[in-house]
């Protein structure tokens, strides 16, 4: 069941644009954040191997069987209660005539949505006006095109490709957007009813749409925004929102540090000097990372992560779990780091991400180990953002960067 909060524009449009293709509106406005109550368990093995198989990484054994013990179990240990929106951040966002629940996702760029293409044993639990119907808001097929989302292991989606109308803000609207319907989800898939599908907010060039690729609605809006940005403003265990086409100076404290992004494709960028506590972490002095609202955990080398935690403790790595736990009642140290020389602070109380089970005593880690050392990027996810506001530039014929400065 989704507890619905209502989509507010918190600023006025500045002006009304004609373009070539139709876009509407240019200016900048404000959308909140919906929690999205679980309706399905959630596990942390499950979360990392999404996380992997996201960004196609080589899957841990330890995670893989960790997956497979707790499929084939009813331990309390998976997770029945959901921390809201330490899980799930989403939006509303109107595709056609339909206002569905979507997880904005700055490590992907493709839009897709649970549709009327599926069969009915493949929609869940969701109602007709949460599942995308081109038929009836005049969707028109884009020939040729597909998509598919699938992986070896038999889980994903894939479909048909759609030009619609897609409007978030109640204000900014692109008419030709391409709109990926599902007509096949996996079991998975479609047994998680926490949103209606997805906006990849990533560079065009990572969508995966063929035999042509087409562009994300931020490409297709940022040339008609006030300011070529979106920042997020996300928050620990309650609603945050993201501005479109503006920087809330009233949502963040002092100046931003800009840096470039330094991977083609994707929101990377490169952190120094790290410590943990008051502790100075010397043995790694540089990490490149990638800002991913679509993932939940933090992810460091290895080295890093066990360095963390061996600081808290009981604190120790599950092969359960697949992942760090540690007794809920511990005191987390901070994390801090450089960005463009500029000392940022992720609260240690982020580290705390939910409790293993129901009424536990032991808690899963927010930050985790790339145990499989096969990321290039390490990829951090609301974890690393919650308590930041992060600002997500690109202008049109210029290079992107990225801002960050401690929330308010």
């Amino acid at each position: 069941m989704l507890i619905e909060f209502i989509l507010l524009s918190l600023f006025k449009i500045f002006s009304v644009i004609a373009t070539p293709d139709g876009l509407l509106q240019k200016g900048a406005f404000t959308v909140q954040q919906q929690t999205s109550r679980r309706t399905s368990r959630w596990s942390v093995p499950s979360s990392i191997y999404r996380t992997y198989r996201k960004h196609g990484l080589e899957i841990p054994p330890d995670v893989k069987s960790a997956m497979a013990r707790q499929s084939s179990t009813t331990s309390s240990s998976v997770t029945a209660k959901s921390v809201l929106d330490d899980t799930e951040y989403v939006i509303k966002v109107k595709v056609g005539e339909q206002n569905l629940t979507l997880n904005l996702d700055t490590g992907s760029a493709d839009l897709w949505v649970f549709s009327t293409l599926l069969p009915k044993s493949l929609t869940g639990k969701r109602t007709a006006a949460q599942i995308y119907d081109p038929k009836s808001s005049g969707g028109k097929i884009m020939s040729g095109e597909s998509w598919d989302l699938s992986y070896q292991d038999g889980t994903g989606a894939k479909g048909q490709v759609y030009q619609d109308k897609v409007t978030i803000g109640d204000h900014l609207t692109v008419p030709n957007q391409a709109v990926e319907a599902a007509s096949w989800v996996s079991e998975g898939f479609a047994s998680s009813d926490d949103a209606d599908g997805l906006i990849g907010l990533a560079f065009s060039d990572q969508n995966g749409i063929l035999p042509n690729i087409q562009k994300t609605w931020f490409d297709n809006v940022r040339g008609s925004l006030a300011h070529p940005s979106f920042a997020a403003a996300i928050k620990r265990r309650q609603p945050g929102s993201y501005d479109f086409g503006h920087i809330d100076a009233s949502k963040f404290s002092g100046s931003l540090a800009w840096t470039p992004v330094v991977r083609s494709g994707y929101w990377d960028f490169d952190a120094t000097d790290f410590s943990f506590g008051n502790t100075p972490y010397k043995n790694i002095t540089r990490v490149q990372a990638s800002i991913d609202t679509g993932s939940g955990l933090w992810y460091l080398p290895r080295p890093m992560a066990e360095t963390y935690w061996k600081q808290i403790k009981d604190a120790k790595y599950s092969p359960h779990e697949a992942a760090w736990t540690f007794p809920c009642s511990s005191s987390l140290p901070d994390i801090s780091m450089k960005i463009s020389g500029k000392r940022l602070v992720v609260p240690g109380i982020n580290m705390n991400y939910q409790q293993a089970s129901v009424g536990g005593n032991t808690c899963i880690g927010g930050l985790q180990p790339d145990t499989q050392s096969s990321m290039t990027s390490y990829i951090f996810g609301d974890v690393f953002i919650k308590g930041m506001y992060v600002v997500f530039e690109h202008p049109v014929g210029g290079k992107p960067r990225l801002g960050f400065a401690q929330q308010k």
